[in-house]
């Protein structure tokens, strides 16, 4: 008969090879998230409509462990601007991938509102 404590050392050893696993395909899906563009739905705490979100745009440059890294920009629901090229963020099913285009059309878009502003 096998003892428990043999038993826990065998469980002990799968759950260590699986969790190493896991973080390989973890990092490969996370290296696929480097140079593509996202955005986000944001809002200050409590929205109470359709007026209270703006999109946050992201172009994530690298990653350090979970948290990826890039150049984020967003105008939010008074007109309050804000750019940041290091700007960090842990991706979720909310970021919604967008193409190049789309990012560079709205990073236009701002700057060309802030020229206008001088």
């Amino acid at each position: 008969m096998i003892k428990i404590q043999e038993l826990r050392k065998r469980s002990d050893k799968i759950r260590n090879q699986i969790m190493l696993i896991e973080e390989k395909e973890s990092k490969k899906l996370k290296e696929k998230s480097v140079d593509k563009y996202y955005k986000y739905r944001a809002s200050y705490s409590c929205p109470l409509s359709e007026n209270d979100f703006w999109w946050l745009y992201i172009r994530i440059d690298k990653i350090n462990d979970a948290v990826f890294n890039g150049l984020a920009f967003q105008k939010d629901k008074w007109g309050k601007i804000f750019i940041d090229s290091k700007y960090s963020v842990y991706l979720s099913e909310n970021y919604k991938e967008i193409t190049q285009k789309e990012f560079e059309h709205e990073y236009r878009e701002l700057l060309i509102e802030l020229e206008n502003y001088f």
